[in-house]
C-alpha cells in the first residue's frame, strides 16, 4: 500500500471543509486553492492558481463599497505585520457579476526553512447577512409596534431598563423614554411591591408568564399609579430579557372605591333602592328590597320592573331614576 504523506492528508482535509482556502507565496502569487474557493469565487482552480493578490482581474471591495487598496489586502497585512487578521469583511464580484460578501481570516505560514507564505480562509456570508438584515427589519417592526402601543411597555435585562415606549414615559410623567434607559427597573415600582416583583422575576426566569397582577408604580414626581402588570420572558437583540406591560387602572380603582362607599351607604339604607338601565331592567337592589317585597336582590337582578309585583305607588318613592348602564 502506498504511504500517504502528511501533506496529502492535509490537502485532503482542506479540500472538504466548507471555507475557501488559498495560499500565497511570499511574492503574493497563489499556489493553492481548494474546491470551496472555486465555488465561492466562481473561478476554476486553474484560473486562481498563479494569479497574484493584486491582479487587476480581482474585483474586491471594502464593506463600504470602495475598491480594496493593495495595502489593505489580507496578504499585504500579514506580510507587513507578521501577524494574523481575523473576521475582516470584504466583498468580491464574480465573473458573472454576482457580488459575494466574505468574512476573511489570514495568517503567516512558515516552512522549516523559515520561508513565509500566507494562508487565507474565507467564508461566503450571504445568508448570514440576509438573516441579520431580516432580524434588523423584524426588530424595527417590533419597535414600531411597541412605540405605537397605548400600553406602557418596558424591556429590561439584569434589572436595568433597556427599552421603554412613549406610553410608558407618559405614564411615569416623563417627556422622553430615554430618561429611563439604564435605570433599575425597581425605580419604577413602589417599594411595597419590590419583593413581589423580585419573586415574579424568578418565575419569569423559569420561562413562566406572570399575567395581570395589580401593583403600584411611582411617577417621577412621586405620584402613585395603580397598574395591572404582565411580565414575560423575551429574546431582545439576541439575548434573554424581560417584557413588562403595564395598564393604568388608577381611574378604575377610584371608581371602585366610590362604588364601594356608595354600596356601603345604600346597603345600610332603611328604604329599598333599585337601579335600572334605560330599558327598565334591574341592575342593582339593596337588601331592604328583600324586606319590602320578599324578593332577594339576586332574584331581582336582570329582571324587568314590570315582571315584578311591585306596588308602583310605593315604588315611585324608592326606585331610583333609570341610569345608563356602563
Amino acid at each position: 500500500m502506498k504511504k500517504v504523506t502528511w501533506k496529502q492528508r492535509l490537502e485532503h482535509i482542506v479540500s472538504i471543509i466548507t471555507e475557501g482556502i488559498i495560499v500565497f507565496d511570499r511574492d503574493g502569487r497563489i499556489t493553492f486553492a481548494n474546491a470551496e474557493a472555486e465555488k465561492i469565487l466562481g473561478l476554476k482552480r486553474s484560473t486562481i492558481i498563479g494569479r497574484t493578490f493584486n491582479d487587476p482581474a480581482w474585483k474586491f471591495t471594502t464593506v463600504d463599497g470602495r475598491p480594496l487598496p493593495d495595502d489593505e489586502h489580507p496578504f499585504a497585512w500579514v506580510m507587513q505585520t507578521g501577524r494574523g487578521i481575523y473576521g475582516m469583511e470584504l466583498a468580491v464580484e464574480r465573473p458573472d457579476g454576482t457580488e459575494v460578501p466574505l468574512s476573511v481570516n489570514a495568517g503567516p505560514l512558515r516552512d522549516e526553512k523559515g520561508t513565509t507564505d500566507v494562508v487565507v480562509s474565507f467564508l461566503d456570508v450571504t445568508e448570514q447577512k440576509r438573516a441579520k438584515s431580516a432580524l434588523r427589519d423584524s426588530e424595527e417592526r417590533f419597535h414600531r409596534c411597541l412605540d405605537l402601543s397605548p400600553e406602557s411597555v418596558t424591556i429590561y435585562r439584569e434589572g436595568k431598563i433597556i427599552y421603554m415606549n412613549a406610553a410608558g414615559a407618559k405614564l411615569l410623567g416623563a417627556k422622553n423614554p430615554e430618561e429611563f434607559i439604564g435605570k433599575p427597573v425597581l425605580s419604577l415600582i413602589h417599594p411595597d411591591y419590590h419583593e413581589v416583583m423580585k419573586d415574579r422575576v424568578q418565575q419569569v426566569q423559569q420561562g413562566k408568564v406572570v399575567g395581570l397582577v395589580e401593583e403600584k408604580f411611582l411617577s417621577l414626581d412621586g405620584r402613585i399609579i395603580d397598574v395591572e402588570v404582565t411580565v414575560a420572558p423575551i429574546i431582545y437583540q439576541g439575548k434573554m430579557a424581560m417584557l413588562l406591560v403595564a395598564h393604568d387602572i388608577t381611574e378604575r380603582k377610584r371608581a371602585e372605591e366610590r362604588l364601594r362607599l356608595f354600596s356601603e351607604a345604600v346597603e345600610g339604607a332603611p328604604d329599598g333602592v333599585q337601579i335600572t338601565d334605560l330599558n327598565g331592567y334591574i341592575l342593582y337592589s339593596n337588601r331592604a328590597v328583600e324586606r319590602i317585597y320578599g324578593y332577594t336582590p339576586e332574584e331581582y337582578r336582570g329582571r324587568h320592573v314590570n315582571e315584578m309585583n311591585v306596588d308602583l305607588e310605593f315604588a315611585s318613592n324608592v326606585i331610583l331614576p333609570s341610569i345608563k348602564e356602563t
